[in-house]
């Protein structure tokens, strides 16, 4: 056992802790909860997305995935990035004056029709818990390789520590603690960064052709790269955790600043992973490349304060994502599910409700990713990348275009979810099964999704309701 590294783990944790309490006496009602208050200042707007965009899939499985494919990171995240900042950015006044608590809220104003927003709650909660599933088990495998402390443990620690502090202060501590991950994130890339430069120097850029920007799952030049930014950028686009940060700043003028300087900063600390990726490429033997390479890297290759920067870094990366996943899954099930059910729910009820939701879903995604680690699974960062393929088959069209095409109806959103969502699973299961082979399930599903909500909007009558409901959206 490392005492000074579960030292290290057991103070961080004290300290986001001690924020969540403070958070819990400033969530007063269900808006503090869901929405932080909609009182988000620039500082904090940019932090929480800046933090909201980095994950343990972003430390351990980008680190991993660059060890392994070097410069195909590039085609495969950083320009996806950069046009989903320009995107939010441009979308970001329309956006932050929706007045919503959550997405699918938007899906039933725009449609009139609440089976439409419990069927988004449910895929958005699933696909939600698969992605904190994926990171708790990920954040069990540093933790595991770097205090001695058995995975399954590990796993536990860091769920029960983030779910605490959601379960007190919501949205409210999120975004405190945000801040604070924001900047251990930054302070901890950058000394990581300089540190494998100074190891490997020149060295770091010399690859084998086999790493090349077309290499690994964009392997075959601009036309599959320009295929999987078709799918990772709906995917992101269609995440609740970013959206939410939208609903809850005052003004459009904060969502710009927040879009714009948040991705700026979010590509800097890609670009400082891609860096670190192909260190471990460089100083690492093959057998502990792909997920293993980050731990390994703290473990053998840094150590001391270096290493505790890098496990506070990791930390910080999954807390600062995986606690907006808990706040979104209990605020959609308390605002979408439990507040539609029956007489009319006050306030103080609903945000009881979202607090023992959270508890409940915290818990189970523990017991989740504890099983997840009792049987072998491909990359963490290939995971992500299905959970996140789904959330754009099933909710982009509807949410986006819905905005800004009034011929949309609820028959033609019904046909994109359900043909989306139907397509990428089976073509998921197709692949694995080696029967068809495609480099992204969710690519057919998409198109699918597409071509059903078009083609069913147009052969359907939009509906009195859908023409007000549009005309009040814009």
């Amino acid at each position: 056992m490392e005492w000074k590294w579960l030292a290290v783990f057991g103070v961080y944790s004290l300290v986001m802790l001690i924020i969540g309490i403070k958070g819990y006496d400033r969530t007063e009602d269900r808006a503090g909860f869901a929405v932080a208050g909609r009182r988000l200042s620039t500082p904090y707007a940019v932090a929480t997305w800046l933090a909201t965009f980095q994950s343990g899939v972003a430390v351990v499985g980008f680190t991993g995935f660059t060890s392994l494919y070097g410069y195909s990171f590039i085609t495969y995240l950083t320009i996806p990035i950069a046009i989903v900042t320009v995107i939010f950015t441009l979308l970001a006044s329309k956006l932050s004056k929706l007045n919503v608590y959550t997405v699918p809220e938007i899906i039933e104003q725009r449609y009139g029709d609440y089976k439409l927003r419990l069927f988004s709650t449910i895929a958005i909660i699933f696909l939600s818990g698969v992605a904190v599933t994926i990171q708790l088990y990920s954040a069990g495998l540093v933790l595991e390789a770097v205090t001695g402390v058995p995975l399954i443990w590990s796993i536990i620690m860091v769920g029960l520590v983030l779910t605490v502090y959601v379960v007190l202060g919501g949205m409210t501590s999120v975004v405190k603690t945000d801040m604070i991950q924001a900047i251990c994130m930054g302070v901890g890339v950058l000394v990581i960064t300089f540190m494998i430069i100074n190891k490997v120097g020149l060295d770091l850029f010399v690859v084998p052709e086999t790493m090349g920007v077309f290499s690994g799952p964009v392997e075959g030049g601009w036309v599959l790269a320009f295929a999987w930014i078709f799918v990772w950028v709906p995917g992101v686009m269609a995440q609740s955790i970013y959206l939410q940060r939208f609903y809850s700043v005052p003004d459009k003028y904060v969502a710009r600043k927040m879009a714009a300087y948040g991705g700026t900063l979010t590509a800097l600390f890609y670009t400082c992973v891609l860096i670190i990726g192909l260190g471990a490429f460089h100083l690492l033997p093959p057998g502990s490349l792909g997920d293993l390479a980050y731990p390994t890297l703290l473990q053998s290759e840094l150590g001391g304060i270096i290493g505790a920067v890098g496990l506070i870094l990791l930390i910080a990366s999954i807390q600062s994502s995986v606690d907006s996943l808990l706040n979104i899954m209990g605020t959609y099930a308390a605002e979408d599910i439990y507040a539609k059910l029956g007489p009319e729910k006050t306030s103080e009820s609903i945000l009881r409700f979202a607090r023992f939701a959270t508890l409940a879903f915290g818990i189970l995604t523990i017991i989740m990713a504890i099983a997840m680690s009792l049987r072998d699974l491909p990359l963490i960062a290939q995971l992500q990348s299905l959970s996140q393929g789904l959330m754009g088959a099933t909710i982009l069209l509807p949410l986006y275009i819905g905005l800004f095409w009034k011929k949309a109806t609820k028959i033609g959103t019904y046909a994109a979810m359900l043909g989306g969502l139907t397509t990428t699973v089976i073509f998921y299961i197709l692949k694995s099964n080696n029967i068809v082979s495609v480099f992204h399930e969710s690519f057919p599903g998409l198109i699918v999704a597409t071509i059903l909500f078009f083609s069913v909007s147009l052969l359907t009558k939009t509906n009195d309701v859908e023409k007000k409901n549009f005309h009040n959206f814009v």
